[in-house]
C-alpha cells in the first residue's frame, strides 16, 4: 500500500513540476502572438489616450449616432453609448499610430 503512495505521490510532484515549467514558459514569453510592435503601439496608443481627452471629437461622435438612429434612442443603447465611442476613439488611436506607411507594422 505504501508503494502506490509514494509512486502516486511522485506522479503528483511531476505534474506540478511540468505545471510550473509550462506556466513559467508562458509568463515569460507573454502571448505568443503579440509581437514587440504590438506592445510599442499599444503603450503609445494608451499614453495618447491618457494624455488627450479628444471630448469635442466624441461628442461630435455621439451627435453623429443621434442623428443617424433618430430618436428616441433606447435606455440600453443610451447607457453603452459613451463606453461605445470610448472604445471607437482608442481604436483610431490605435489605428493612427499604426499608419506609417514606411514602417509598416502587423497590429
Amino acid at each position: 500500500m505504501s508503494f502506490s503512495i509514494s509512486r502516486g505521490l511522485a506522479v503528483v510532484i511531476f505534474a506540478a513540476k511540468v505545471a510550473a515549467i509550462i506556466t513559467a514558459a508562458f509568463e515569460e514569453e507573454g502571448n505568443p502572438l503579440a509581437t514587440l510592435d504590438q506592445h510599442d503601439l499599444d503603450a503609445l496608443s494608451i499614453k495618447i489616450n491618457e494624455d488627450q481627452i479628444f471630448s469635442v471629437l466624441k461628442l461630435e461622435a455621439k451627435a453623429a449616432f443621434n442623428t443617424v438612429h433618430g430618436l428616441p434612442i433606447s435606455q440600453e443603447a443610451a447607457s453603452q453609448l459613451q463606453s461605445t465611442i470610448n472604445e471607437l476613439s482608442f481604436s483610431s488611436i490605435q489605428s493612427a499610430v499604426n499608419s506609417d506607411p514606411y514602417h509598416p507594422k502587423v497590429y
